[in-house]
């Protein structure tokens, strides 16, 4: 098969595969839009922030095998760039972090359970993320009606007795973010629920270069 022909089936196939998750997610389309294609033979479908990386051999056989799991690692590379995932700190396990991100997307794609999304594969991710959640559960008989982040932290401590962590019982918002940024944090987990506040913590971080994780 010619290079050219393929490289356009690539092209019908990220846009096929694009517009099937936009059906429900319009309000994403600026986020789709941002990322530049960036053909390259023999590469993973991955992104810098900028552009969207991918080998269109790879992406033409994959969206012939399954439409669903084309579109399925397109959402995962977008959302990957809108919780800011390609911008981790100096001070970041960039394996951890790359394992940490993907979880959270992951689950994120099984929460909004598109049918554009549904695979074969899903399903047995679910189970493992199951799995995940029983070990290490925040809800118990003896944390209800402790705060969160105090019983967040002290779970963080038990799987790793060095972490370094501050807890603060504040609701995170535009007006009082300074109160976050006094703890000079290297890394920040985003369990806010306010849209606006959530919008803000990402900006704040990404220009001041703190990784987080959403």
């Amino acid at each position: 098969m010619a290079t050219e022909p393929v490289e356009q089936l690539a092209l019908q196939a990220l846009d096929l595969a694009r517009n099937s998750l936009l059906v429900n997610l319009r309000f994403m389309g600026a986020a789709f839009a941002r990322l530049s294609l960036l053909p390259v033979p023999g590469a993973t479908l991955a992104t810098d922030g900028a552009h969207l990386r991918y080998d269109p051999a790879a992406i033409a056989r994959l969206y012939a095998a399954e439409p669903a799991a084309l579109a399925r690692a397109y959402l995962h590379v977008v959302l990957h760039n809108v919780f800011l995932h390609p911008y981790p700190g100096e001070q970041v396990d960039a394996a951890r972090w790359d394992a940490a991100c993907d979880i959270v997307v992951e689950r994120v794609i099984g929460e909004l359970d598109l049918p554009a999304a549904r695979t074969a594969r899903a399903a047995r991710q679910q189970a493992a993320l199951a799995r995940i959640d029983a070990v290490l559960p925040l809800a118990t008989a003896e944390t209800v009606g402790r705060a969160k982040c105090q019983v967040a932290g002290e779970r963080l401590r038990a799987i790793n007795p060095r972490i370094d962590y501050q807890a603060a019982r504040e609701f995170y918002l535009p007006e009082n973010r300074d109160f976050l940024f006094a703890y000079r944090p290297t890394l920040v987990v985003d369990a806010i629920d306010t849209v606006t506040a959530k919008i803000d913590l990402a900006v704040q971080c990404r220009e001041r270069g703190i990784p987080l994780l959403a």
